[in-house]
């Protein structure tokens, strides 16, 4: 990003010298040097632009995982509170087991909060939705066998 805005400065040096050189001339080339320099202009400054949205881009992608997590989870909240049936059976040993994802994912978080790195946190994002909604599941259909076994 640094690159991008040195050569803005210089295509604005370029572009305020043109103008100062073209000032009160016509006809003799210097009209088209301040065209070149503002041509050059805009395109430094657009392309200082493309490597500032890339560079937020990078920065929101692990915000974004974890809002769209976020957003998955509760969906499967509400799925566990609905009155749908699973459409499998679970025993008590697959909740204990639905639980070492979710322990797994915490231990990710964890480390990816502490390297702030992006990518880490996206992928730990992912992987405790992945877990969570696994664990929602298993808790209503184990809910259920619970149910229709004691109830």
């Amino acid at each position: 990003m640094l690159n991008a805005v040195k050569d803005v400065a210089s295509s604005l040096y370029n572009l305020l010298d043109s103008a100062k050189n073209s000032s009160g001339r016509h006809g003799d080339g210097a009209g088209e040097d301040l065209k070149h320099s503002a041509k050059d202009m805009i395109s430094k400054v657009s392309s200082l632009l493309m490597t500032v949205k890339s560079v937020e881009d990078k920065t929101s992608r692990g915000a974004r995982a974890l809002d769209s997590s976020m957003d998955a989870i509760k969906q499967a909240v509400v799925v566990l509170n609905s009155p749908t049936l699973p459409v499998k059976e679970a025993t008590p040993e697959d909740l204990i087991r639905s639980t070492k994802p979710v322990t797994l994912a915490t231990a990710k978080v964890v480390a990816a909060g502490n390297s702030g790195n992006q990518e880490d946190i996206a992928a730990a994002a992912n992987m405790g939705r992945n877990a969570v909604t696994e664990l929602l599941t298993t808790c209503k259909v184990s809910d259920l066998l619970l149910y229709s076994c004691c109830g």
